[in-house]
């Protein structure tokens, strides 16, 4: 067995600078008392380590390393065959590589301990020989045992006092370990990389808190890391948490396999512990996904919008050559009962059917002509699907006929799921409750305890407790009574499902996931429930001190690690905050509708004096070149000079204009800004505003630029006007490579510009030309700004708050 083979068997990693062996019999040489000869396939040195002094007692070694001095970020845990081991370095190390070797008993607490060293120069020789003898711990010294760190994800653990030093890189797990003295006091500190949402605590731990204990007896931690959700082009989710694009469909083979799909072609795994991208939004497909299910661990199809279909083997899920073939009618619902029989319905009342020669369209299929949303069997020929204006479909396998319970109203069914052919629910608008007894449909008659749920999914536990969700409410059936679960987030939940009341997930609009704590579904570990506000526009200072503002006079900060909703958020103003632009930490500005503006001085936000009354317009931009001198405009034409105390309506403000001015801008400490407005018009004030000659284009919106000689404005249907010290002029691109409306631009320098607008697009400029980037959502984005060309900031609708990290 060659040494590649040996990396396989084991399932080590490599290493910074080695990879530790085990020795077996056949496996290094014929036999590990005559190592002669050793087979490597890649050519490397070969440490091969003789252990003296094993005893009964130890039933496993770790083995730690220094190669010059430099430790090893990790060791290694043998079992097994103990008195021979390797060690393999790069065919370039050099320096003083010290092995140290610790003994472990059955439960795992240090016994013997024995290092050597030996000094390693650039191959050839390519195998070094070396003898560790094992000395039992010194009588009556305090007792010592393992403290195991597990790591998987990207980011890494430290231990006070000194001993861990473990770093994730990825989904494969990293393990460290180190024998602390019984009764030591241990904290483990967590570092998430940055893109990873934070750690998640598990074994001898929980939570997300700090890991603080007492070390009595061998232990073991795990630190599971989330990653951050980033589209292909890495804009990476920062709120909400892990995403913000609606999850429509759940379904899950395990409590630690668990999928949710949804819009944007959005694709998450749940592990047990955190959640995670199957694949980067949008680049399977960008069409929307509205359900999901499988028949294990590696068999699961989803479908969604246009007749898409993807399907999941286990380890990559792959877009069918199918999709949107068969049909392109939107699939609203899926199920099936093995790999090679499954069901699909939609819009339009399709029923598609796969077997073992694809997707095709089945017998029955436009039955009826409304929307059919859900799908579930007893067995391949006992089905039931629903739909709109309350029709249920009865199915064997073969024809599809309708069923003449009609429901109250007629309000549409949502959702259908159920035990056994004689014990079924359906749910839908209206709060729509209906059970199915094997003979006939029936209102539920304890329904109506959750009929002001309008509930639009459903799940069954094994236990055969019934849960739906819907807006703004969720219930539960335990067999005998329906109670109502609090949910107060202001978001639709769209999907659940869940192994047992205490592990039951749902998720719905904007993205948002909650879990059931035992009393309220509640934001789960590790994610954050959408801010219902739109944010307008982002300003920082530096990488440590980000502003948004919004909708609602919400204010939101990001310190380098989070985001903070402030305390003031609503209560200061209510106004809609549509630009924030400052000079410092302590001299922020922030404008709004019904002449709102408003001061930051590093501690609290205040309004300015004359805000509202000076000046009553909708106010949509500001500029400076100071704190002291400042332009804000908005509505009808409406310019205003601050001074840094009092607000001052300009002689020229609703005279030039009567379109909305949405932005100002000027050259970097230039007193003499530009602006633009609806009507498509750019404005210069040089100790008077004047209108500036311009060819006619869309509405312009946001307006940036790098120097007096090179500015873009940005607007309507994709418009691109460029500036190039004389004149303004519409790009080569503009209206060609989105008509997506822009609302903001800004640039890190004249060959790195970004703009964004509706449907989460974002275009960006390398000096040269504008391309298309995935944004990974189709949510409106209203604001951009930046601190480096690898640190740039989007901000949108439904709290979402995107961050580009290439």
């Amino acid at each position: 067995m060659n040494g590649a083979s040996l990396r396989h068997r084991f399932g080590l990693a490599r290493r910074s600078w080695l990879v530790f062996f085990a020795c077996l019999l056949a496996s290094l040489a014929p036999s590990c008392g005559d190592p002669e000869p050793i087979v490597v396939e890649s050519p490397e040195i070969a440490v091969l380590v003789t252990v003296e002094g094993l005893t009964p007692e130890i039933t496993s070694l770790f083995m730690t390393t220094t190669l010059a001095g430099k430790p090893a970020q990790q060791g290694h845990e043998f079992t097994g065959r103990l008195d021979q081991l390797a060690v393999y370095l790069p065919r370039e190390t050099s320096g003083l590589l010290n092995l140290r070797l610790v003994g472990r008993s059955s439960e795992r607490c240090l016994v013997a301990s024995g290092e050597a060293q030996v000094s390693v120069v650039p191959a050839p020789p390519t195998r070094y020989d070396v003898k560790i003898t094992l000395a039992a711990a010194a009588a009556g010294a305090p007792k010592a045992c393992a403290l195991t760190v597990l790591v998987k994800g990207k980011g890494s653990v430290e231990s006070t006092p000194p001993g861990i030093s473990c770093v994730g890189t990825g989904p494969t797990t990293s393990q460290c370990s180190y024998d602390f003295a019984v009764g030591s006091q241990i904290s483990l500190s967590a570092t998430a990389d940055a893109k990873s949402i934070g750690v998640l605590w598990g074994g001898d731990c929980s939570g997300t808190a700090a890991c603080s204990f007492t070390h009595n007896k061998p232990t073991n931690i795990t630190a599971d890391f989330a990653p951050r959700i980033c589209s292909p082009n890495n804009w990476c989710w920062y709120a909400p948490l892990p995403q913000g694009s609606t999850l429509r469909g759940m379904w899950g083979s395990s409590a630690k396999d668990v999928w949710a799909v949804g819009d944007f072609g959005t694709i998450l795994h749940y592990d047990g512990a955190t959640w995670a991208p199957s694949v980067p939004a949008g680049s399977l497909t960008q069409n929307d996904f509205y359900a999901v299910w499988g028949t294990s661990a590696s068999d699961a199809w989803a479908v969604g919008s246009a007749g898409t279909l993807a399907h999941y083997d286990g380890k990559t899920w792959t877009l069918s050559g199918q999709s949107g073939v068969t049909t392109t009618q939107t699939l609203r619902g899926v199920w099936g009962d093995s790999a090679s029989s499954y069901w699909a319905v939609g819009n339009s009342g399709v029923i598609l059917r796969f077997n073992a020669s694809g997707w095709s369209i089945a017998n029955g299929s436009g039955v009826v002509a409304g929307t059919l949303f859900g799908i579930w069997g007893a067995s391949p020929t006992s089905l039931w699907a629903v739909g709109s204006s309350g029709v249920i479909l009865a199915g064997n396998g073969t024809t599809w006929v309708r069923d003449p319970f009609m429901g109250a109203n007629f309000n549409t069914l949502l959702a259908v799921r159920g035990t056994q052919r004689d014990s079924v629910v359906a749910v839908g608008t209206g709060g729509s409750l209906y059970r199915y007894d094997g003979t006939a449909w029936r209102v539920d008659p304890k329904g109506g305890a959750i009929g002001s749920t309008s509930p639009s999914a459903l799940t069954i536990l094994p236990s055969g407790a019934t849960w739906v969700v819907g807006f703004g409410s969720a219930g539960r059936f335990d067999g005998t009574n329906w109670q109502a679960v609090p949910y107060t987030l202001p978001y639709s939940l769209t999907a659940v499902w869940g192994t047992s009341d205490t592990d039951l997930w749902a998720v719905g609009g904007s993205g948002v996931m909650v879990r059931y704590d035992g009393q309220a579904l509640t934001p789960g570990p590790l994610t954050e429930a959408p801010v219902n506000t739109t944010w307008e526009s982002a300003w920082a200072s530096g990488p440590s001190d980000i502003w948004t503002v919004g909708s609602g006079g919400f204010f939101r900060r990001f310190d380098g690690t989070k985001w903070t909703t402030s305390a003031q958020s609503g209560v200061i103003t209510t106004s809609f905050l549509q630009r924030v632009y400052g000079f410092s930490p302590t001299s922020i500005f922030a404008v709004g509708t019904g002449g709102a503006m408003l001061r930051y001085d590093g501690t609290a936000w205040s309004p300015i004096t004359g805000s509202g009354t000076v000046v009553t317009n909708n106010l949509y931009g500001l500029y400076g070149s100071s704190a002291t001198n400042m332009w804000v405009v908005g509505d009808t034409g409406t310019l205003a000079f601050f001074n840094g105390s009092t607000l001052t309506k300009d002689v020229s403000s609703g005279m030039l204009t009567t379109a909305t001015v949405y932005a100002a801008w000027g050259p970097a400490g230039s007193s003499f800004p530009y602006a633009v407005t609806s009507a498509g018009q750019v404005l210069r004030y040089v100790f008077s505003w004047s209108l500036q000659v311009t060819p006619p284009v869309q509405p312009l919106y946001g307006l940036w630029g790098s120097a007096a000689t090179n500015a873009w404005a940005v607007g309507g249907l994709g418009a691109l006007l460029k500036f190039n010290g004389s004149a303004w002029a519409a790009d080569a691109q503009s209206g060609v490579l989105t008509t997506a409306t822009l609302y903001d631009v800004w640039g890190a320098n004249a060959s790195n510009v970004w703009a964004v607008g509706s449907n989460g697009t974002i275009a960006r400029y390398n000096g040269t030309a504008w391309t298309l980037e995935q944004s990974g959502t189709r949510n409106y984005l209203g604001g951009i700004w930046g601190t480096a060309t690898d640190s740039v900031w989007a901000v949108g609708s439904s709290g979402t708050i995107l961050r580009y990290q290439p």
